[in-house]
């Protein structure tokens, strides 16, 4: 009995832990095989768009149920609508953020992000890109 129960503890304890992909080949193979894949950036490690968006202190971690891996031109892409009223540009204001993660085979992570008017989805401002180097900017995890 004390060994079903060390057994069971183990499977549970290795099972718990992510596995970091390294590059463009390895995401592309374990979002083949059906796994999902999470994944973090650090923005203050990014280039950006503008000048003014540099988020010196800001982490995220996202979890993309929808990807798309287009082989031909080297990339995979996922996006997120998310519903927010805490958008630091738009204080109290119902907002929609259309974000886009693209990672491409020369292994950088672009997210490019657009707020929208909650109530006729037209853009508030224009869409401000981060692009990030994987395993240094950006992370991802199986």
């Amino acid at each position: 009995m004390n060994k079903l129960l060390f057994a069971t503890a183990l499977l549970f304890a290795s099972t718990s832990f992510a596995d970091q992909l390294h590059n463009y080949d390895q995401v592309k193979s374990a979002v083949v095989a059906g796994k999902s894949i999470r994944i973090f950036i650090d923005f203050s490690k990014c280039a950006t768009s503008s000048k003014n968006a540099h988020m010196p202190s800001y982490l995220g971690l996202y979890s993309p149920n929808e990807i798309a891996i287009n082989d031909d031109a080297g990339y995979i892409a996922a996006s997120l609508l998310h519903f927010t009223l805490n958008n630091p540009a738009f204080p109290s204001k119902p907002v929609y953020e259309f974000t886009r993660y693209t990672i491409s085979n020369d292994n950088t992570v672009v997210m490019s992000d657009t707020p929208l008017n909650a109530g006729d989805f037209k853009p508030l401002n224009e869409k401000l890109t981060f692009t990030c180097k994987l395993d240094e900017s950006a992370r991802i995890y199986v």
